[in-house]
C-alpha cells in the first residue's frame, strides 16, 4: 500500500496530519525571521549585511518551492477521497522513488496536473501496488534498497505487460554508470527512460503520451 497519500481527507475537527514539509517550511520561516532581525542588529554598512540579505532570500525562495510542494499533498488527498470529482476517469500514476522528497516532487507534479497519484519507496512495494489497484502508469527510479529498478521493471512486465513504464536514474557525477542503467531499463522494457534532475513539462509529455492526459487540475481541498 502506497504510504505517504491517505485514501480519506482528515475529517473536519480533526487537525490534519503535520508532515515533513511543513517542518521543512515552519524551519524556513524561521531562519527568514532570524535573518530579518539579524539586519536589524547590524545596521546598514555592516560587512556580514550582504550575506545575511542572501540567506534570507534564499530561505524565501526555498520556502515558496516548499508551498508548492505542500499544495500538490493537498491536491493528492483531494484527489484520492471518496467521491472525488471524475475520480474514475482519470489516469492514475503509481511513484516509485526510495527519495522522499523526490516522490513528494513528482506527486505534486502530477496531482497538481490532475492524475491520481500514489507512491511507494521500493520495488517489492510497487509490485504490491500494482497487483492491488492496477495503476495506468508507473514511474520508477533506479537504485533503490530492498528491491531495484531494473528488477521491478522486469516483474512489471510478467504481471502487467501492457502496463507503461517510466524509469529515472542519475542526479550524480558518473553519468556514464546511470545511462547504463537507463539503457538496461529500456533494453527490458521501460517505454521511456530520463536521467534526473527531470523538468516538470518533460515528465508530463511522457505521462500524457503514455497513461492519456489528465482532466485538468484538481481543486484543492
Amino acid at each position: 500500500m502506497p504510504e505517504e497519500f491517505p485514501e480519506t481527507a482528515a475529517p473536519a475537527d480533526k487537525a490534519p496530519e503535520r508532515s515533513d514539509t511543513h517542518d521543512l517550511k515552519n524551519l524556513l520561516s524561521a531562519v527568514v525571521g532570524f535573518a530579518d532581525l539579524a539586519l536589524d542588529d547590524l545596521g546598514p554598512g555592516h560587512p556580514a549585511r550582504e550575506s545575511v540579505e542572501k540567506a534570507m532570500a534564499a530561505a524565501r525562495a526555498a520556502a515558496a518551492r516548499v508551498d508548492a510542494m505542500i499544495a500538490g499533498e493537498a491536491v493528492v488527498r483531494a484527489v484520492r477521497a471518496p467521491g472525488g470529482a471524475g475520480a474514475g476517469d482519470v489516469p492514475s500514476v503509481l511513484v516509485v522513488d526510495d527519495e522522499r522528497m523526490m516522490r513528494e516532487v513528482l506527486c505534486g507534479y502530477l496531482s497538481r496536473a490532475g492524475y491520481r497519484v500514489a507512491a511507494v519507496e521500493n520495488g517489492r512495494s510497487a509490485i504490491a501496488e500494482v497487483s492491488r489497484a492496477r495503476p495506468d502508469l508507473v514511474i520508477t527510479h533506479i537504485v533503490m534498497p530492498e528491491q531495484e529498478g531494473i528488477q521491478t521493471i522486469l516483474e512489471l512486465r510478467k504481471i502487467a505487460p501492457t502496463l507503461p513504464v517510466i524509469a529515472v536514474s542519475g542526479g550524480g557525477p558518473d553519468h556514464s554508470a546511470y545511462d547504463t542503467y537507463l539503457s538496461a531499463a529500456r533494453n527490458l522494457g521501460a517505454d521511456r527512460v530520463f536521467r534526473k534532475p527531470v523538468d516538470r513539462a518533460t515528465i508530463l509529455a511522457a505521462v500524457a503520451e503514455l497513461a492519456g492526459p489528465a482532466q485538468g487540475p484538481a481543486i484543492i481541498r
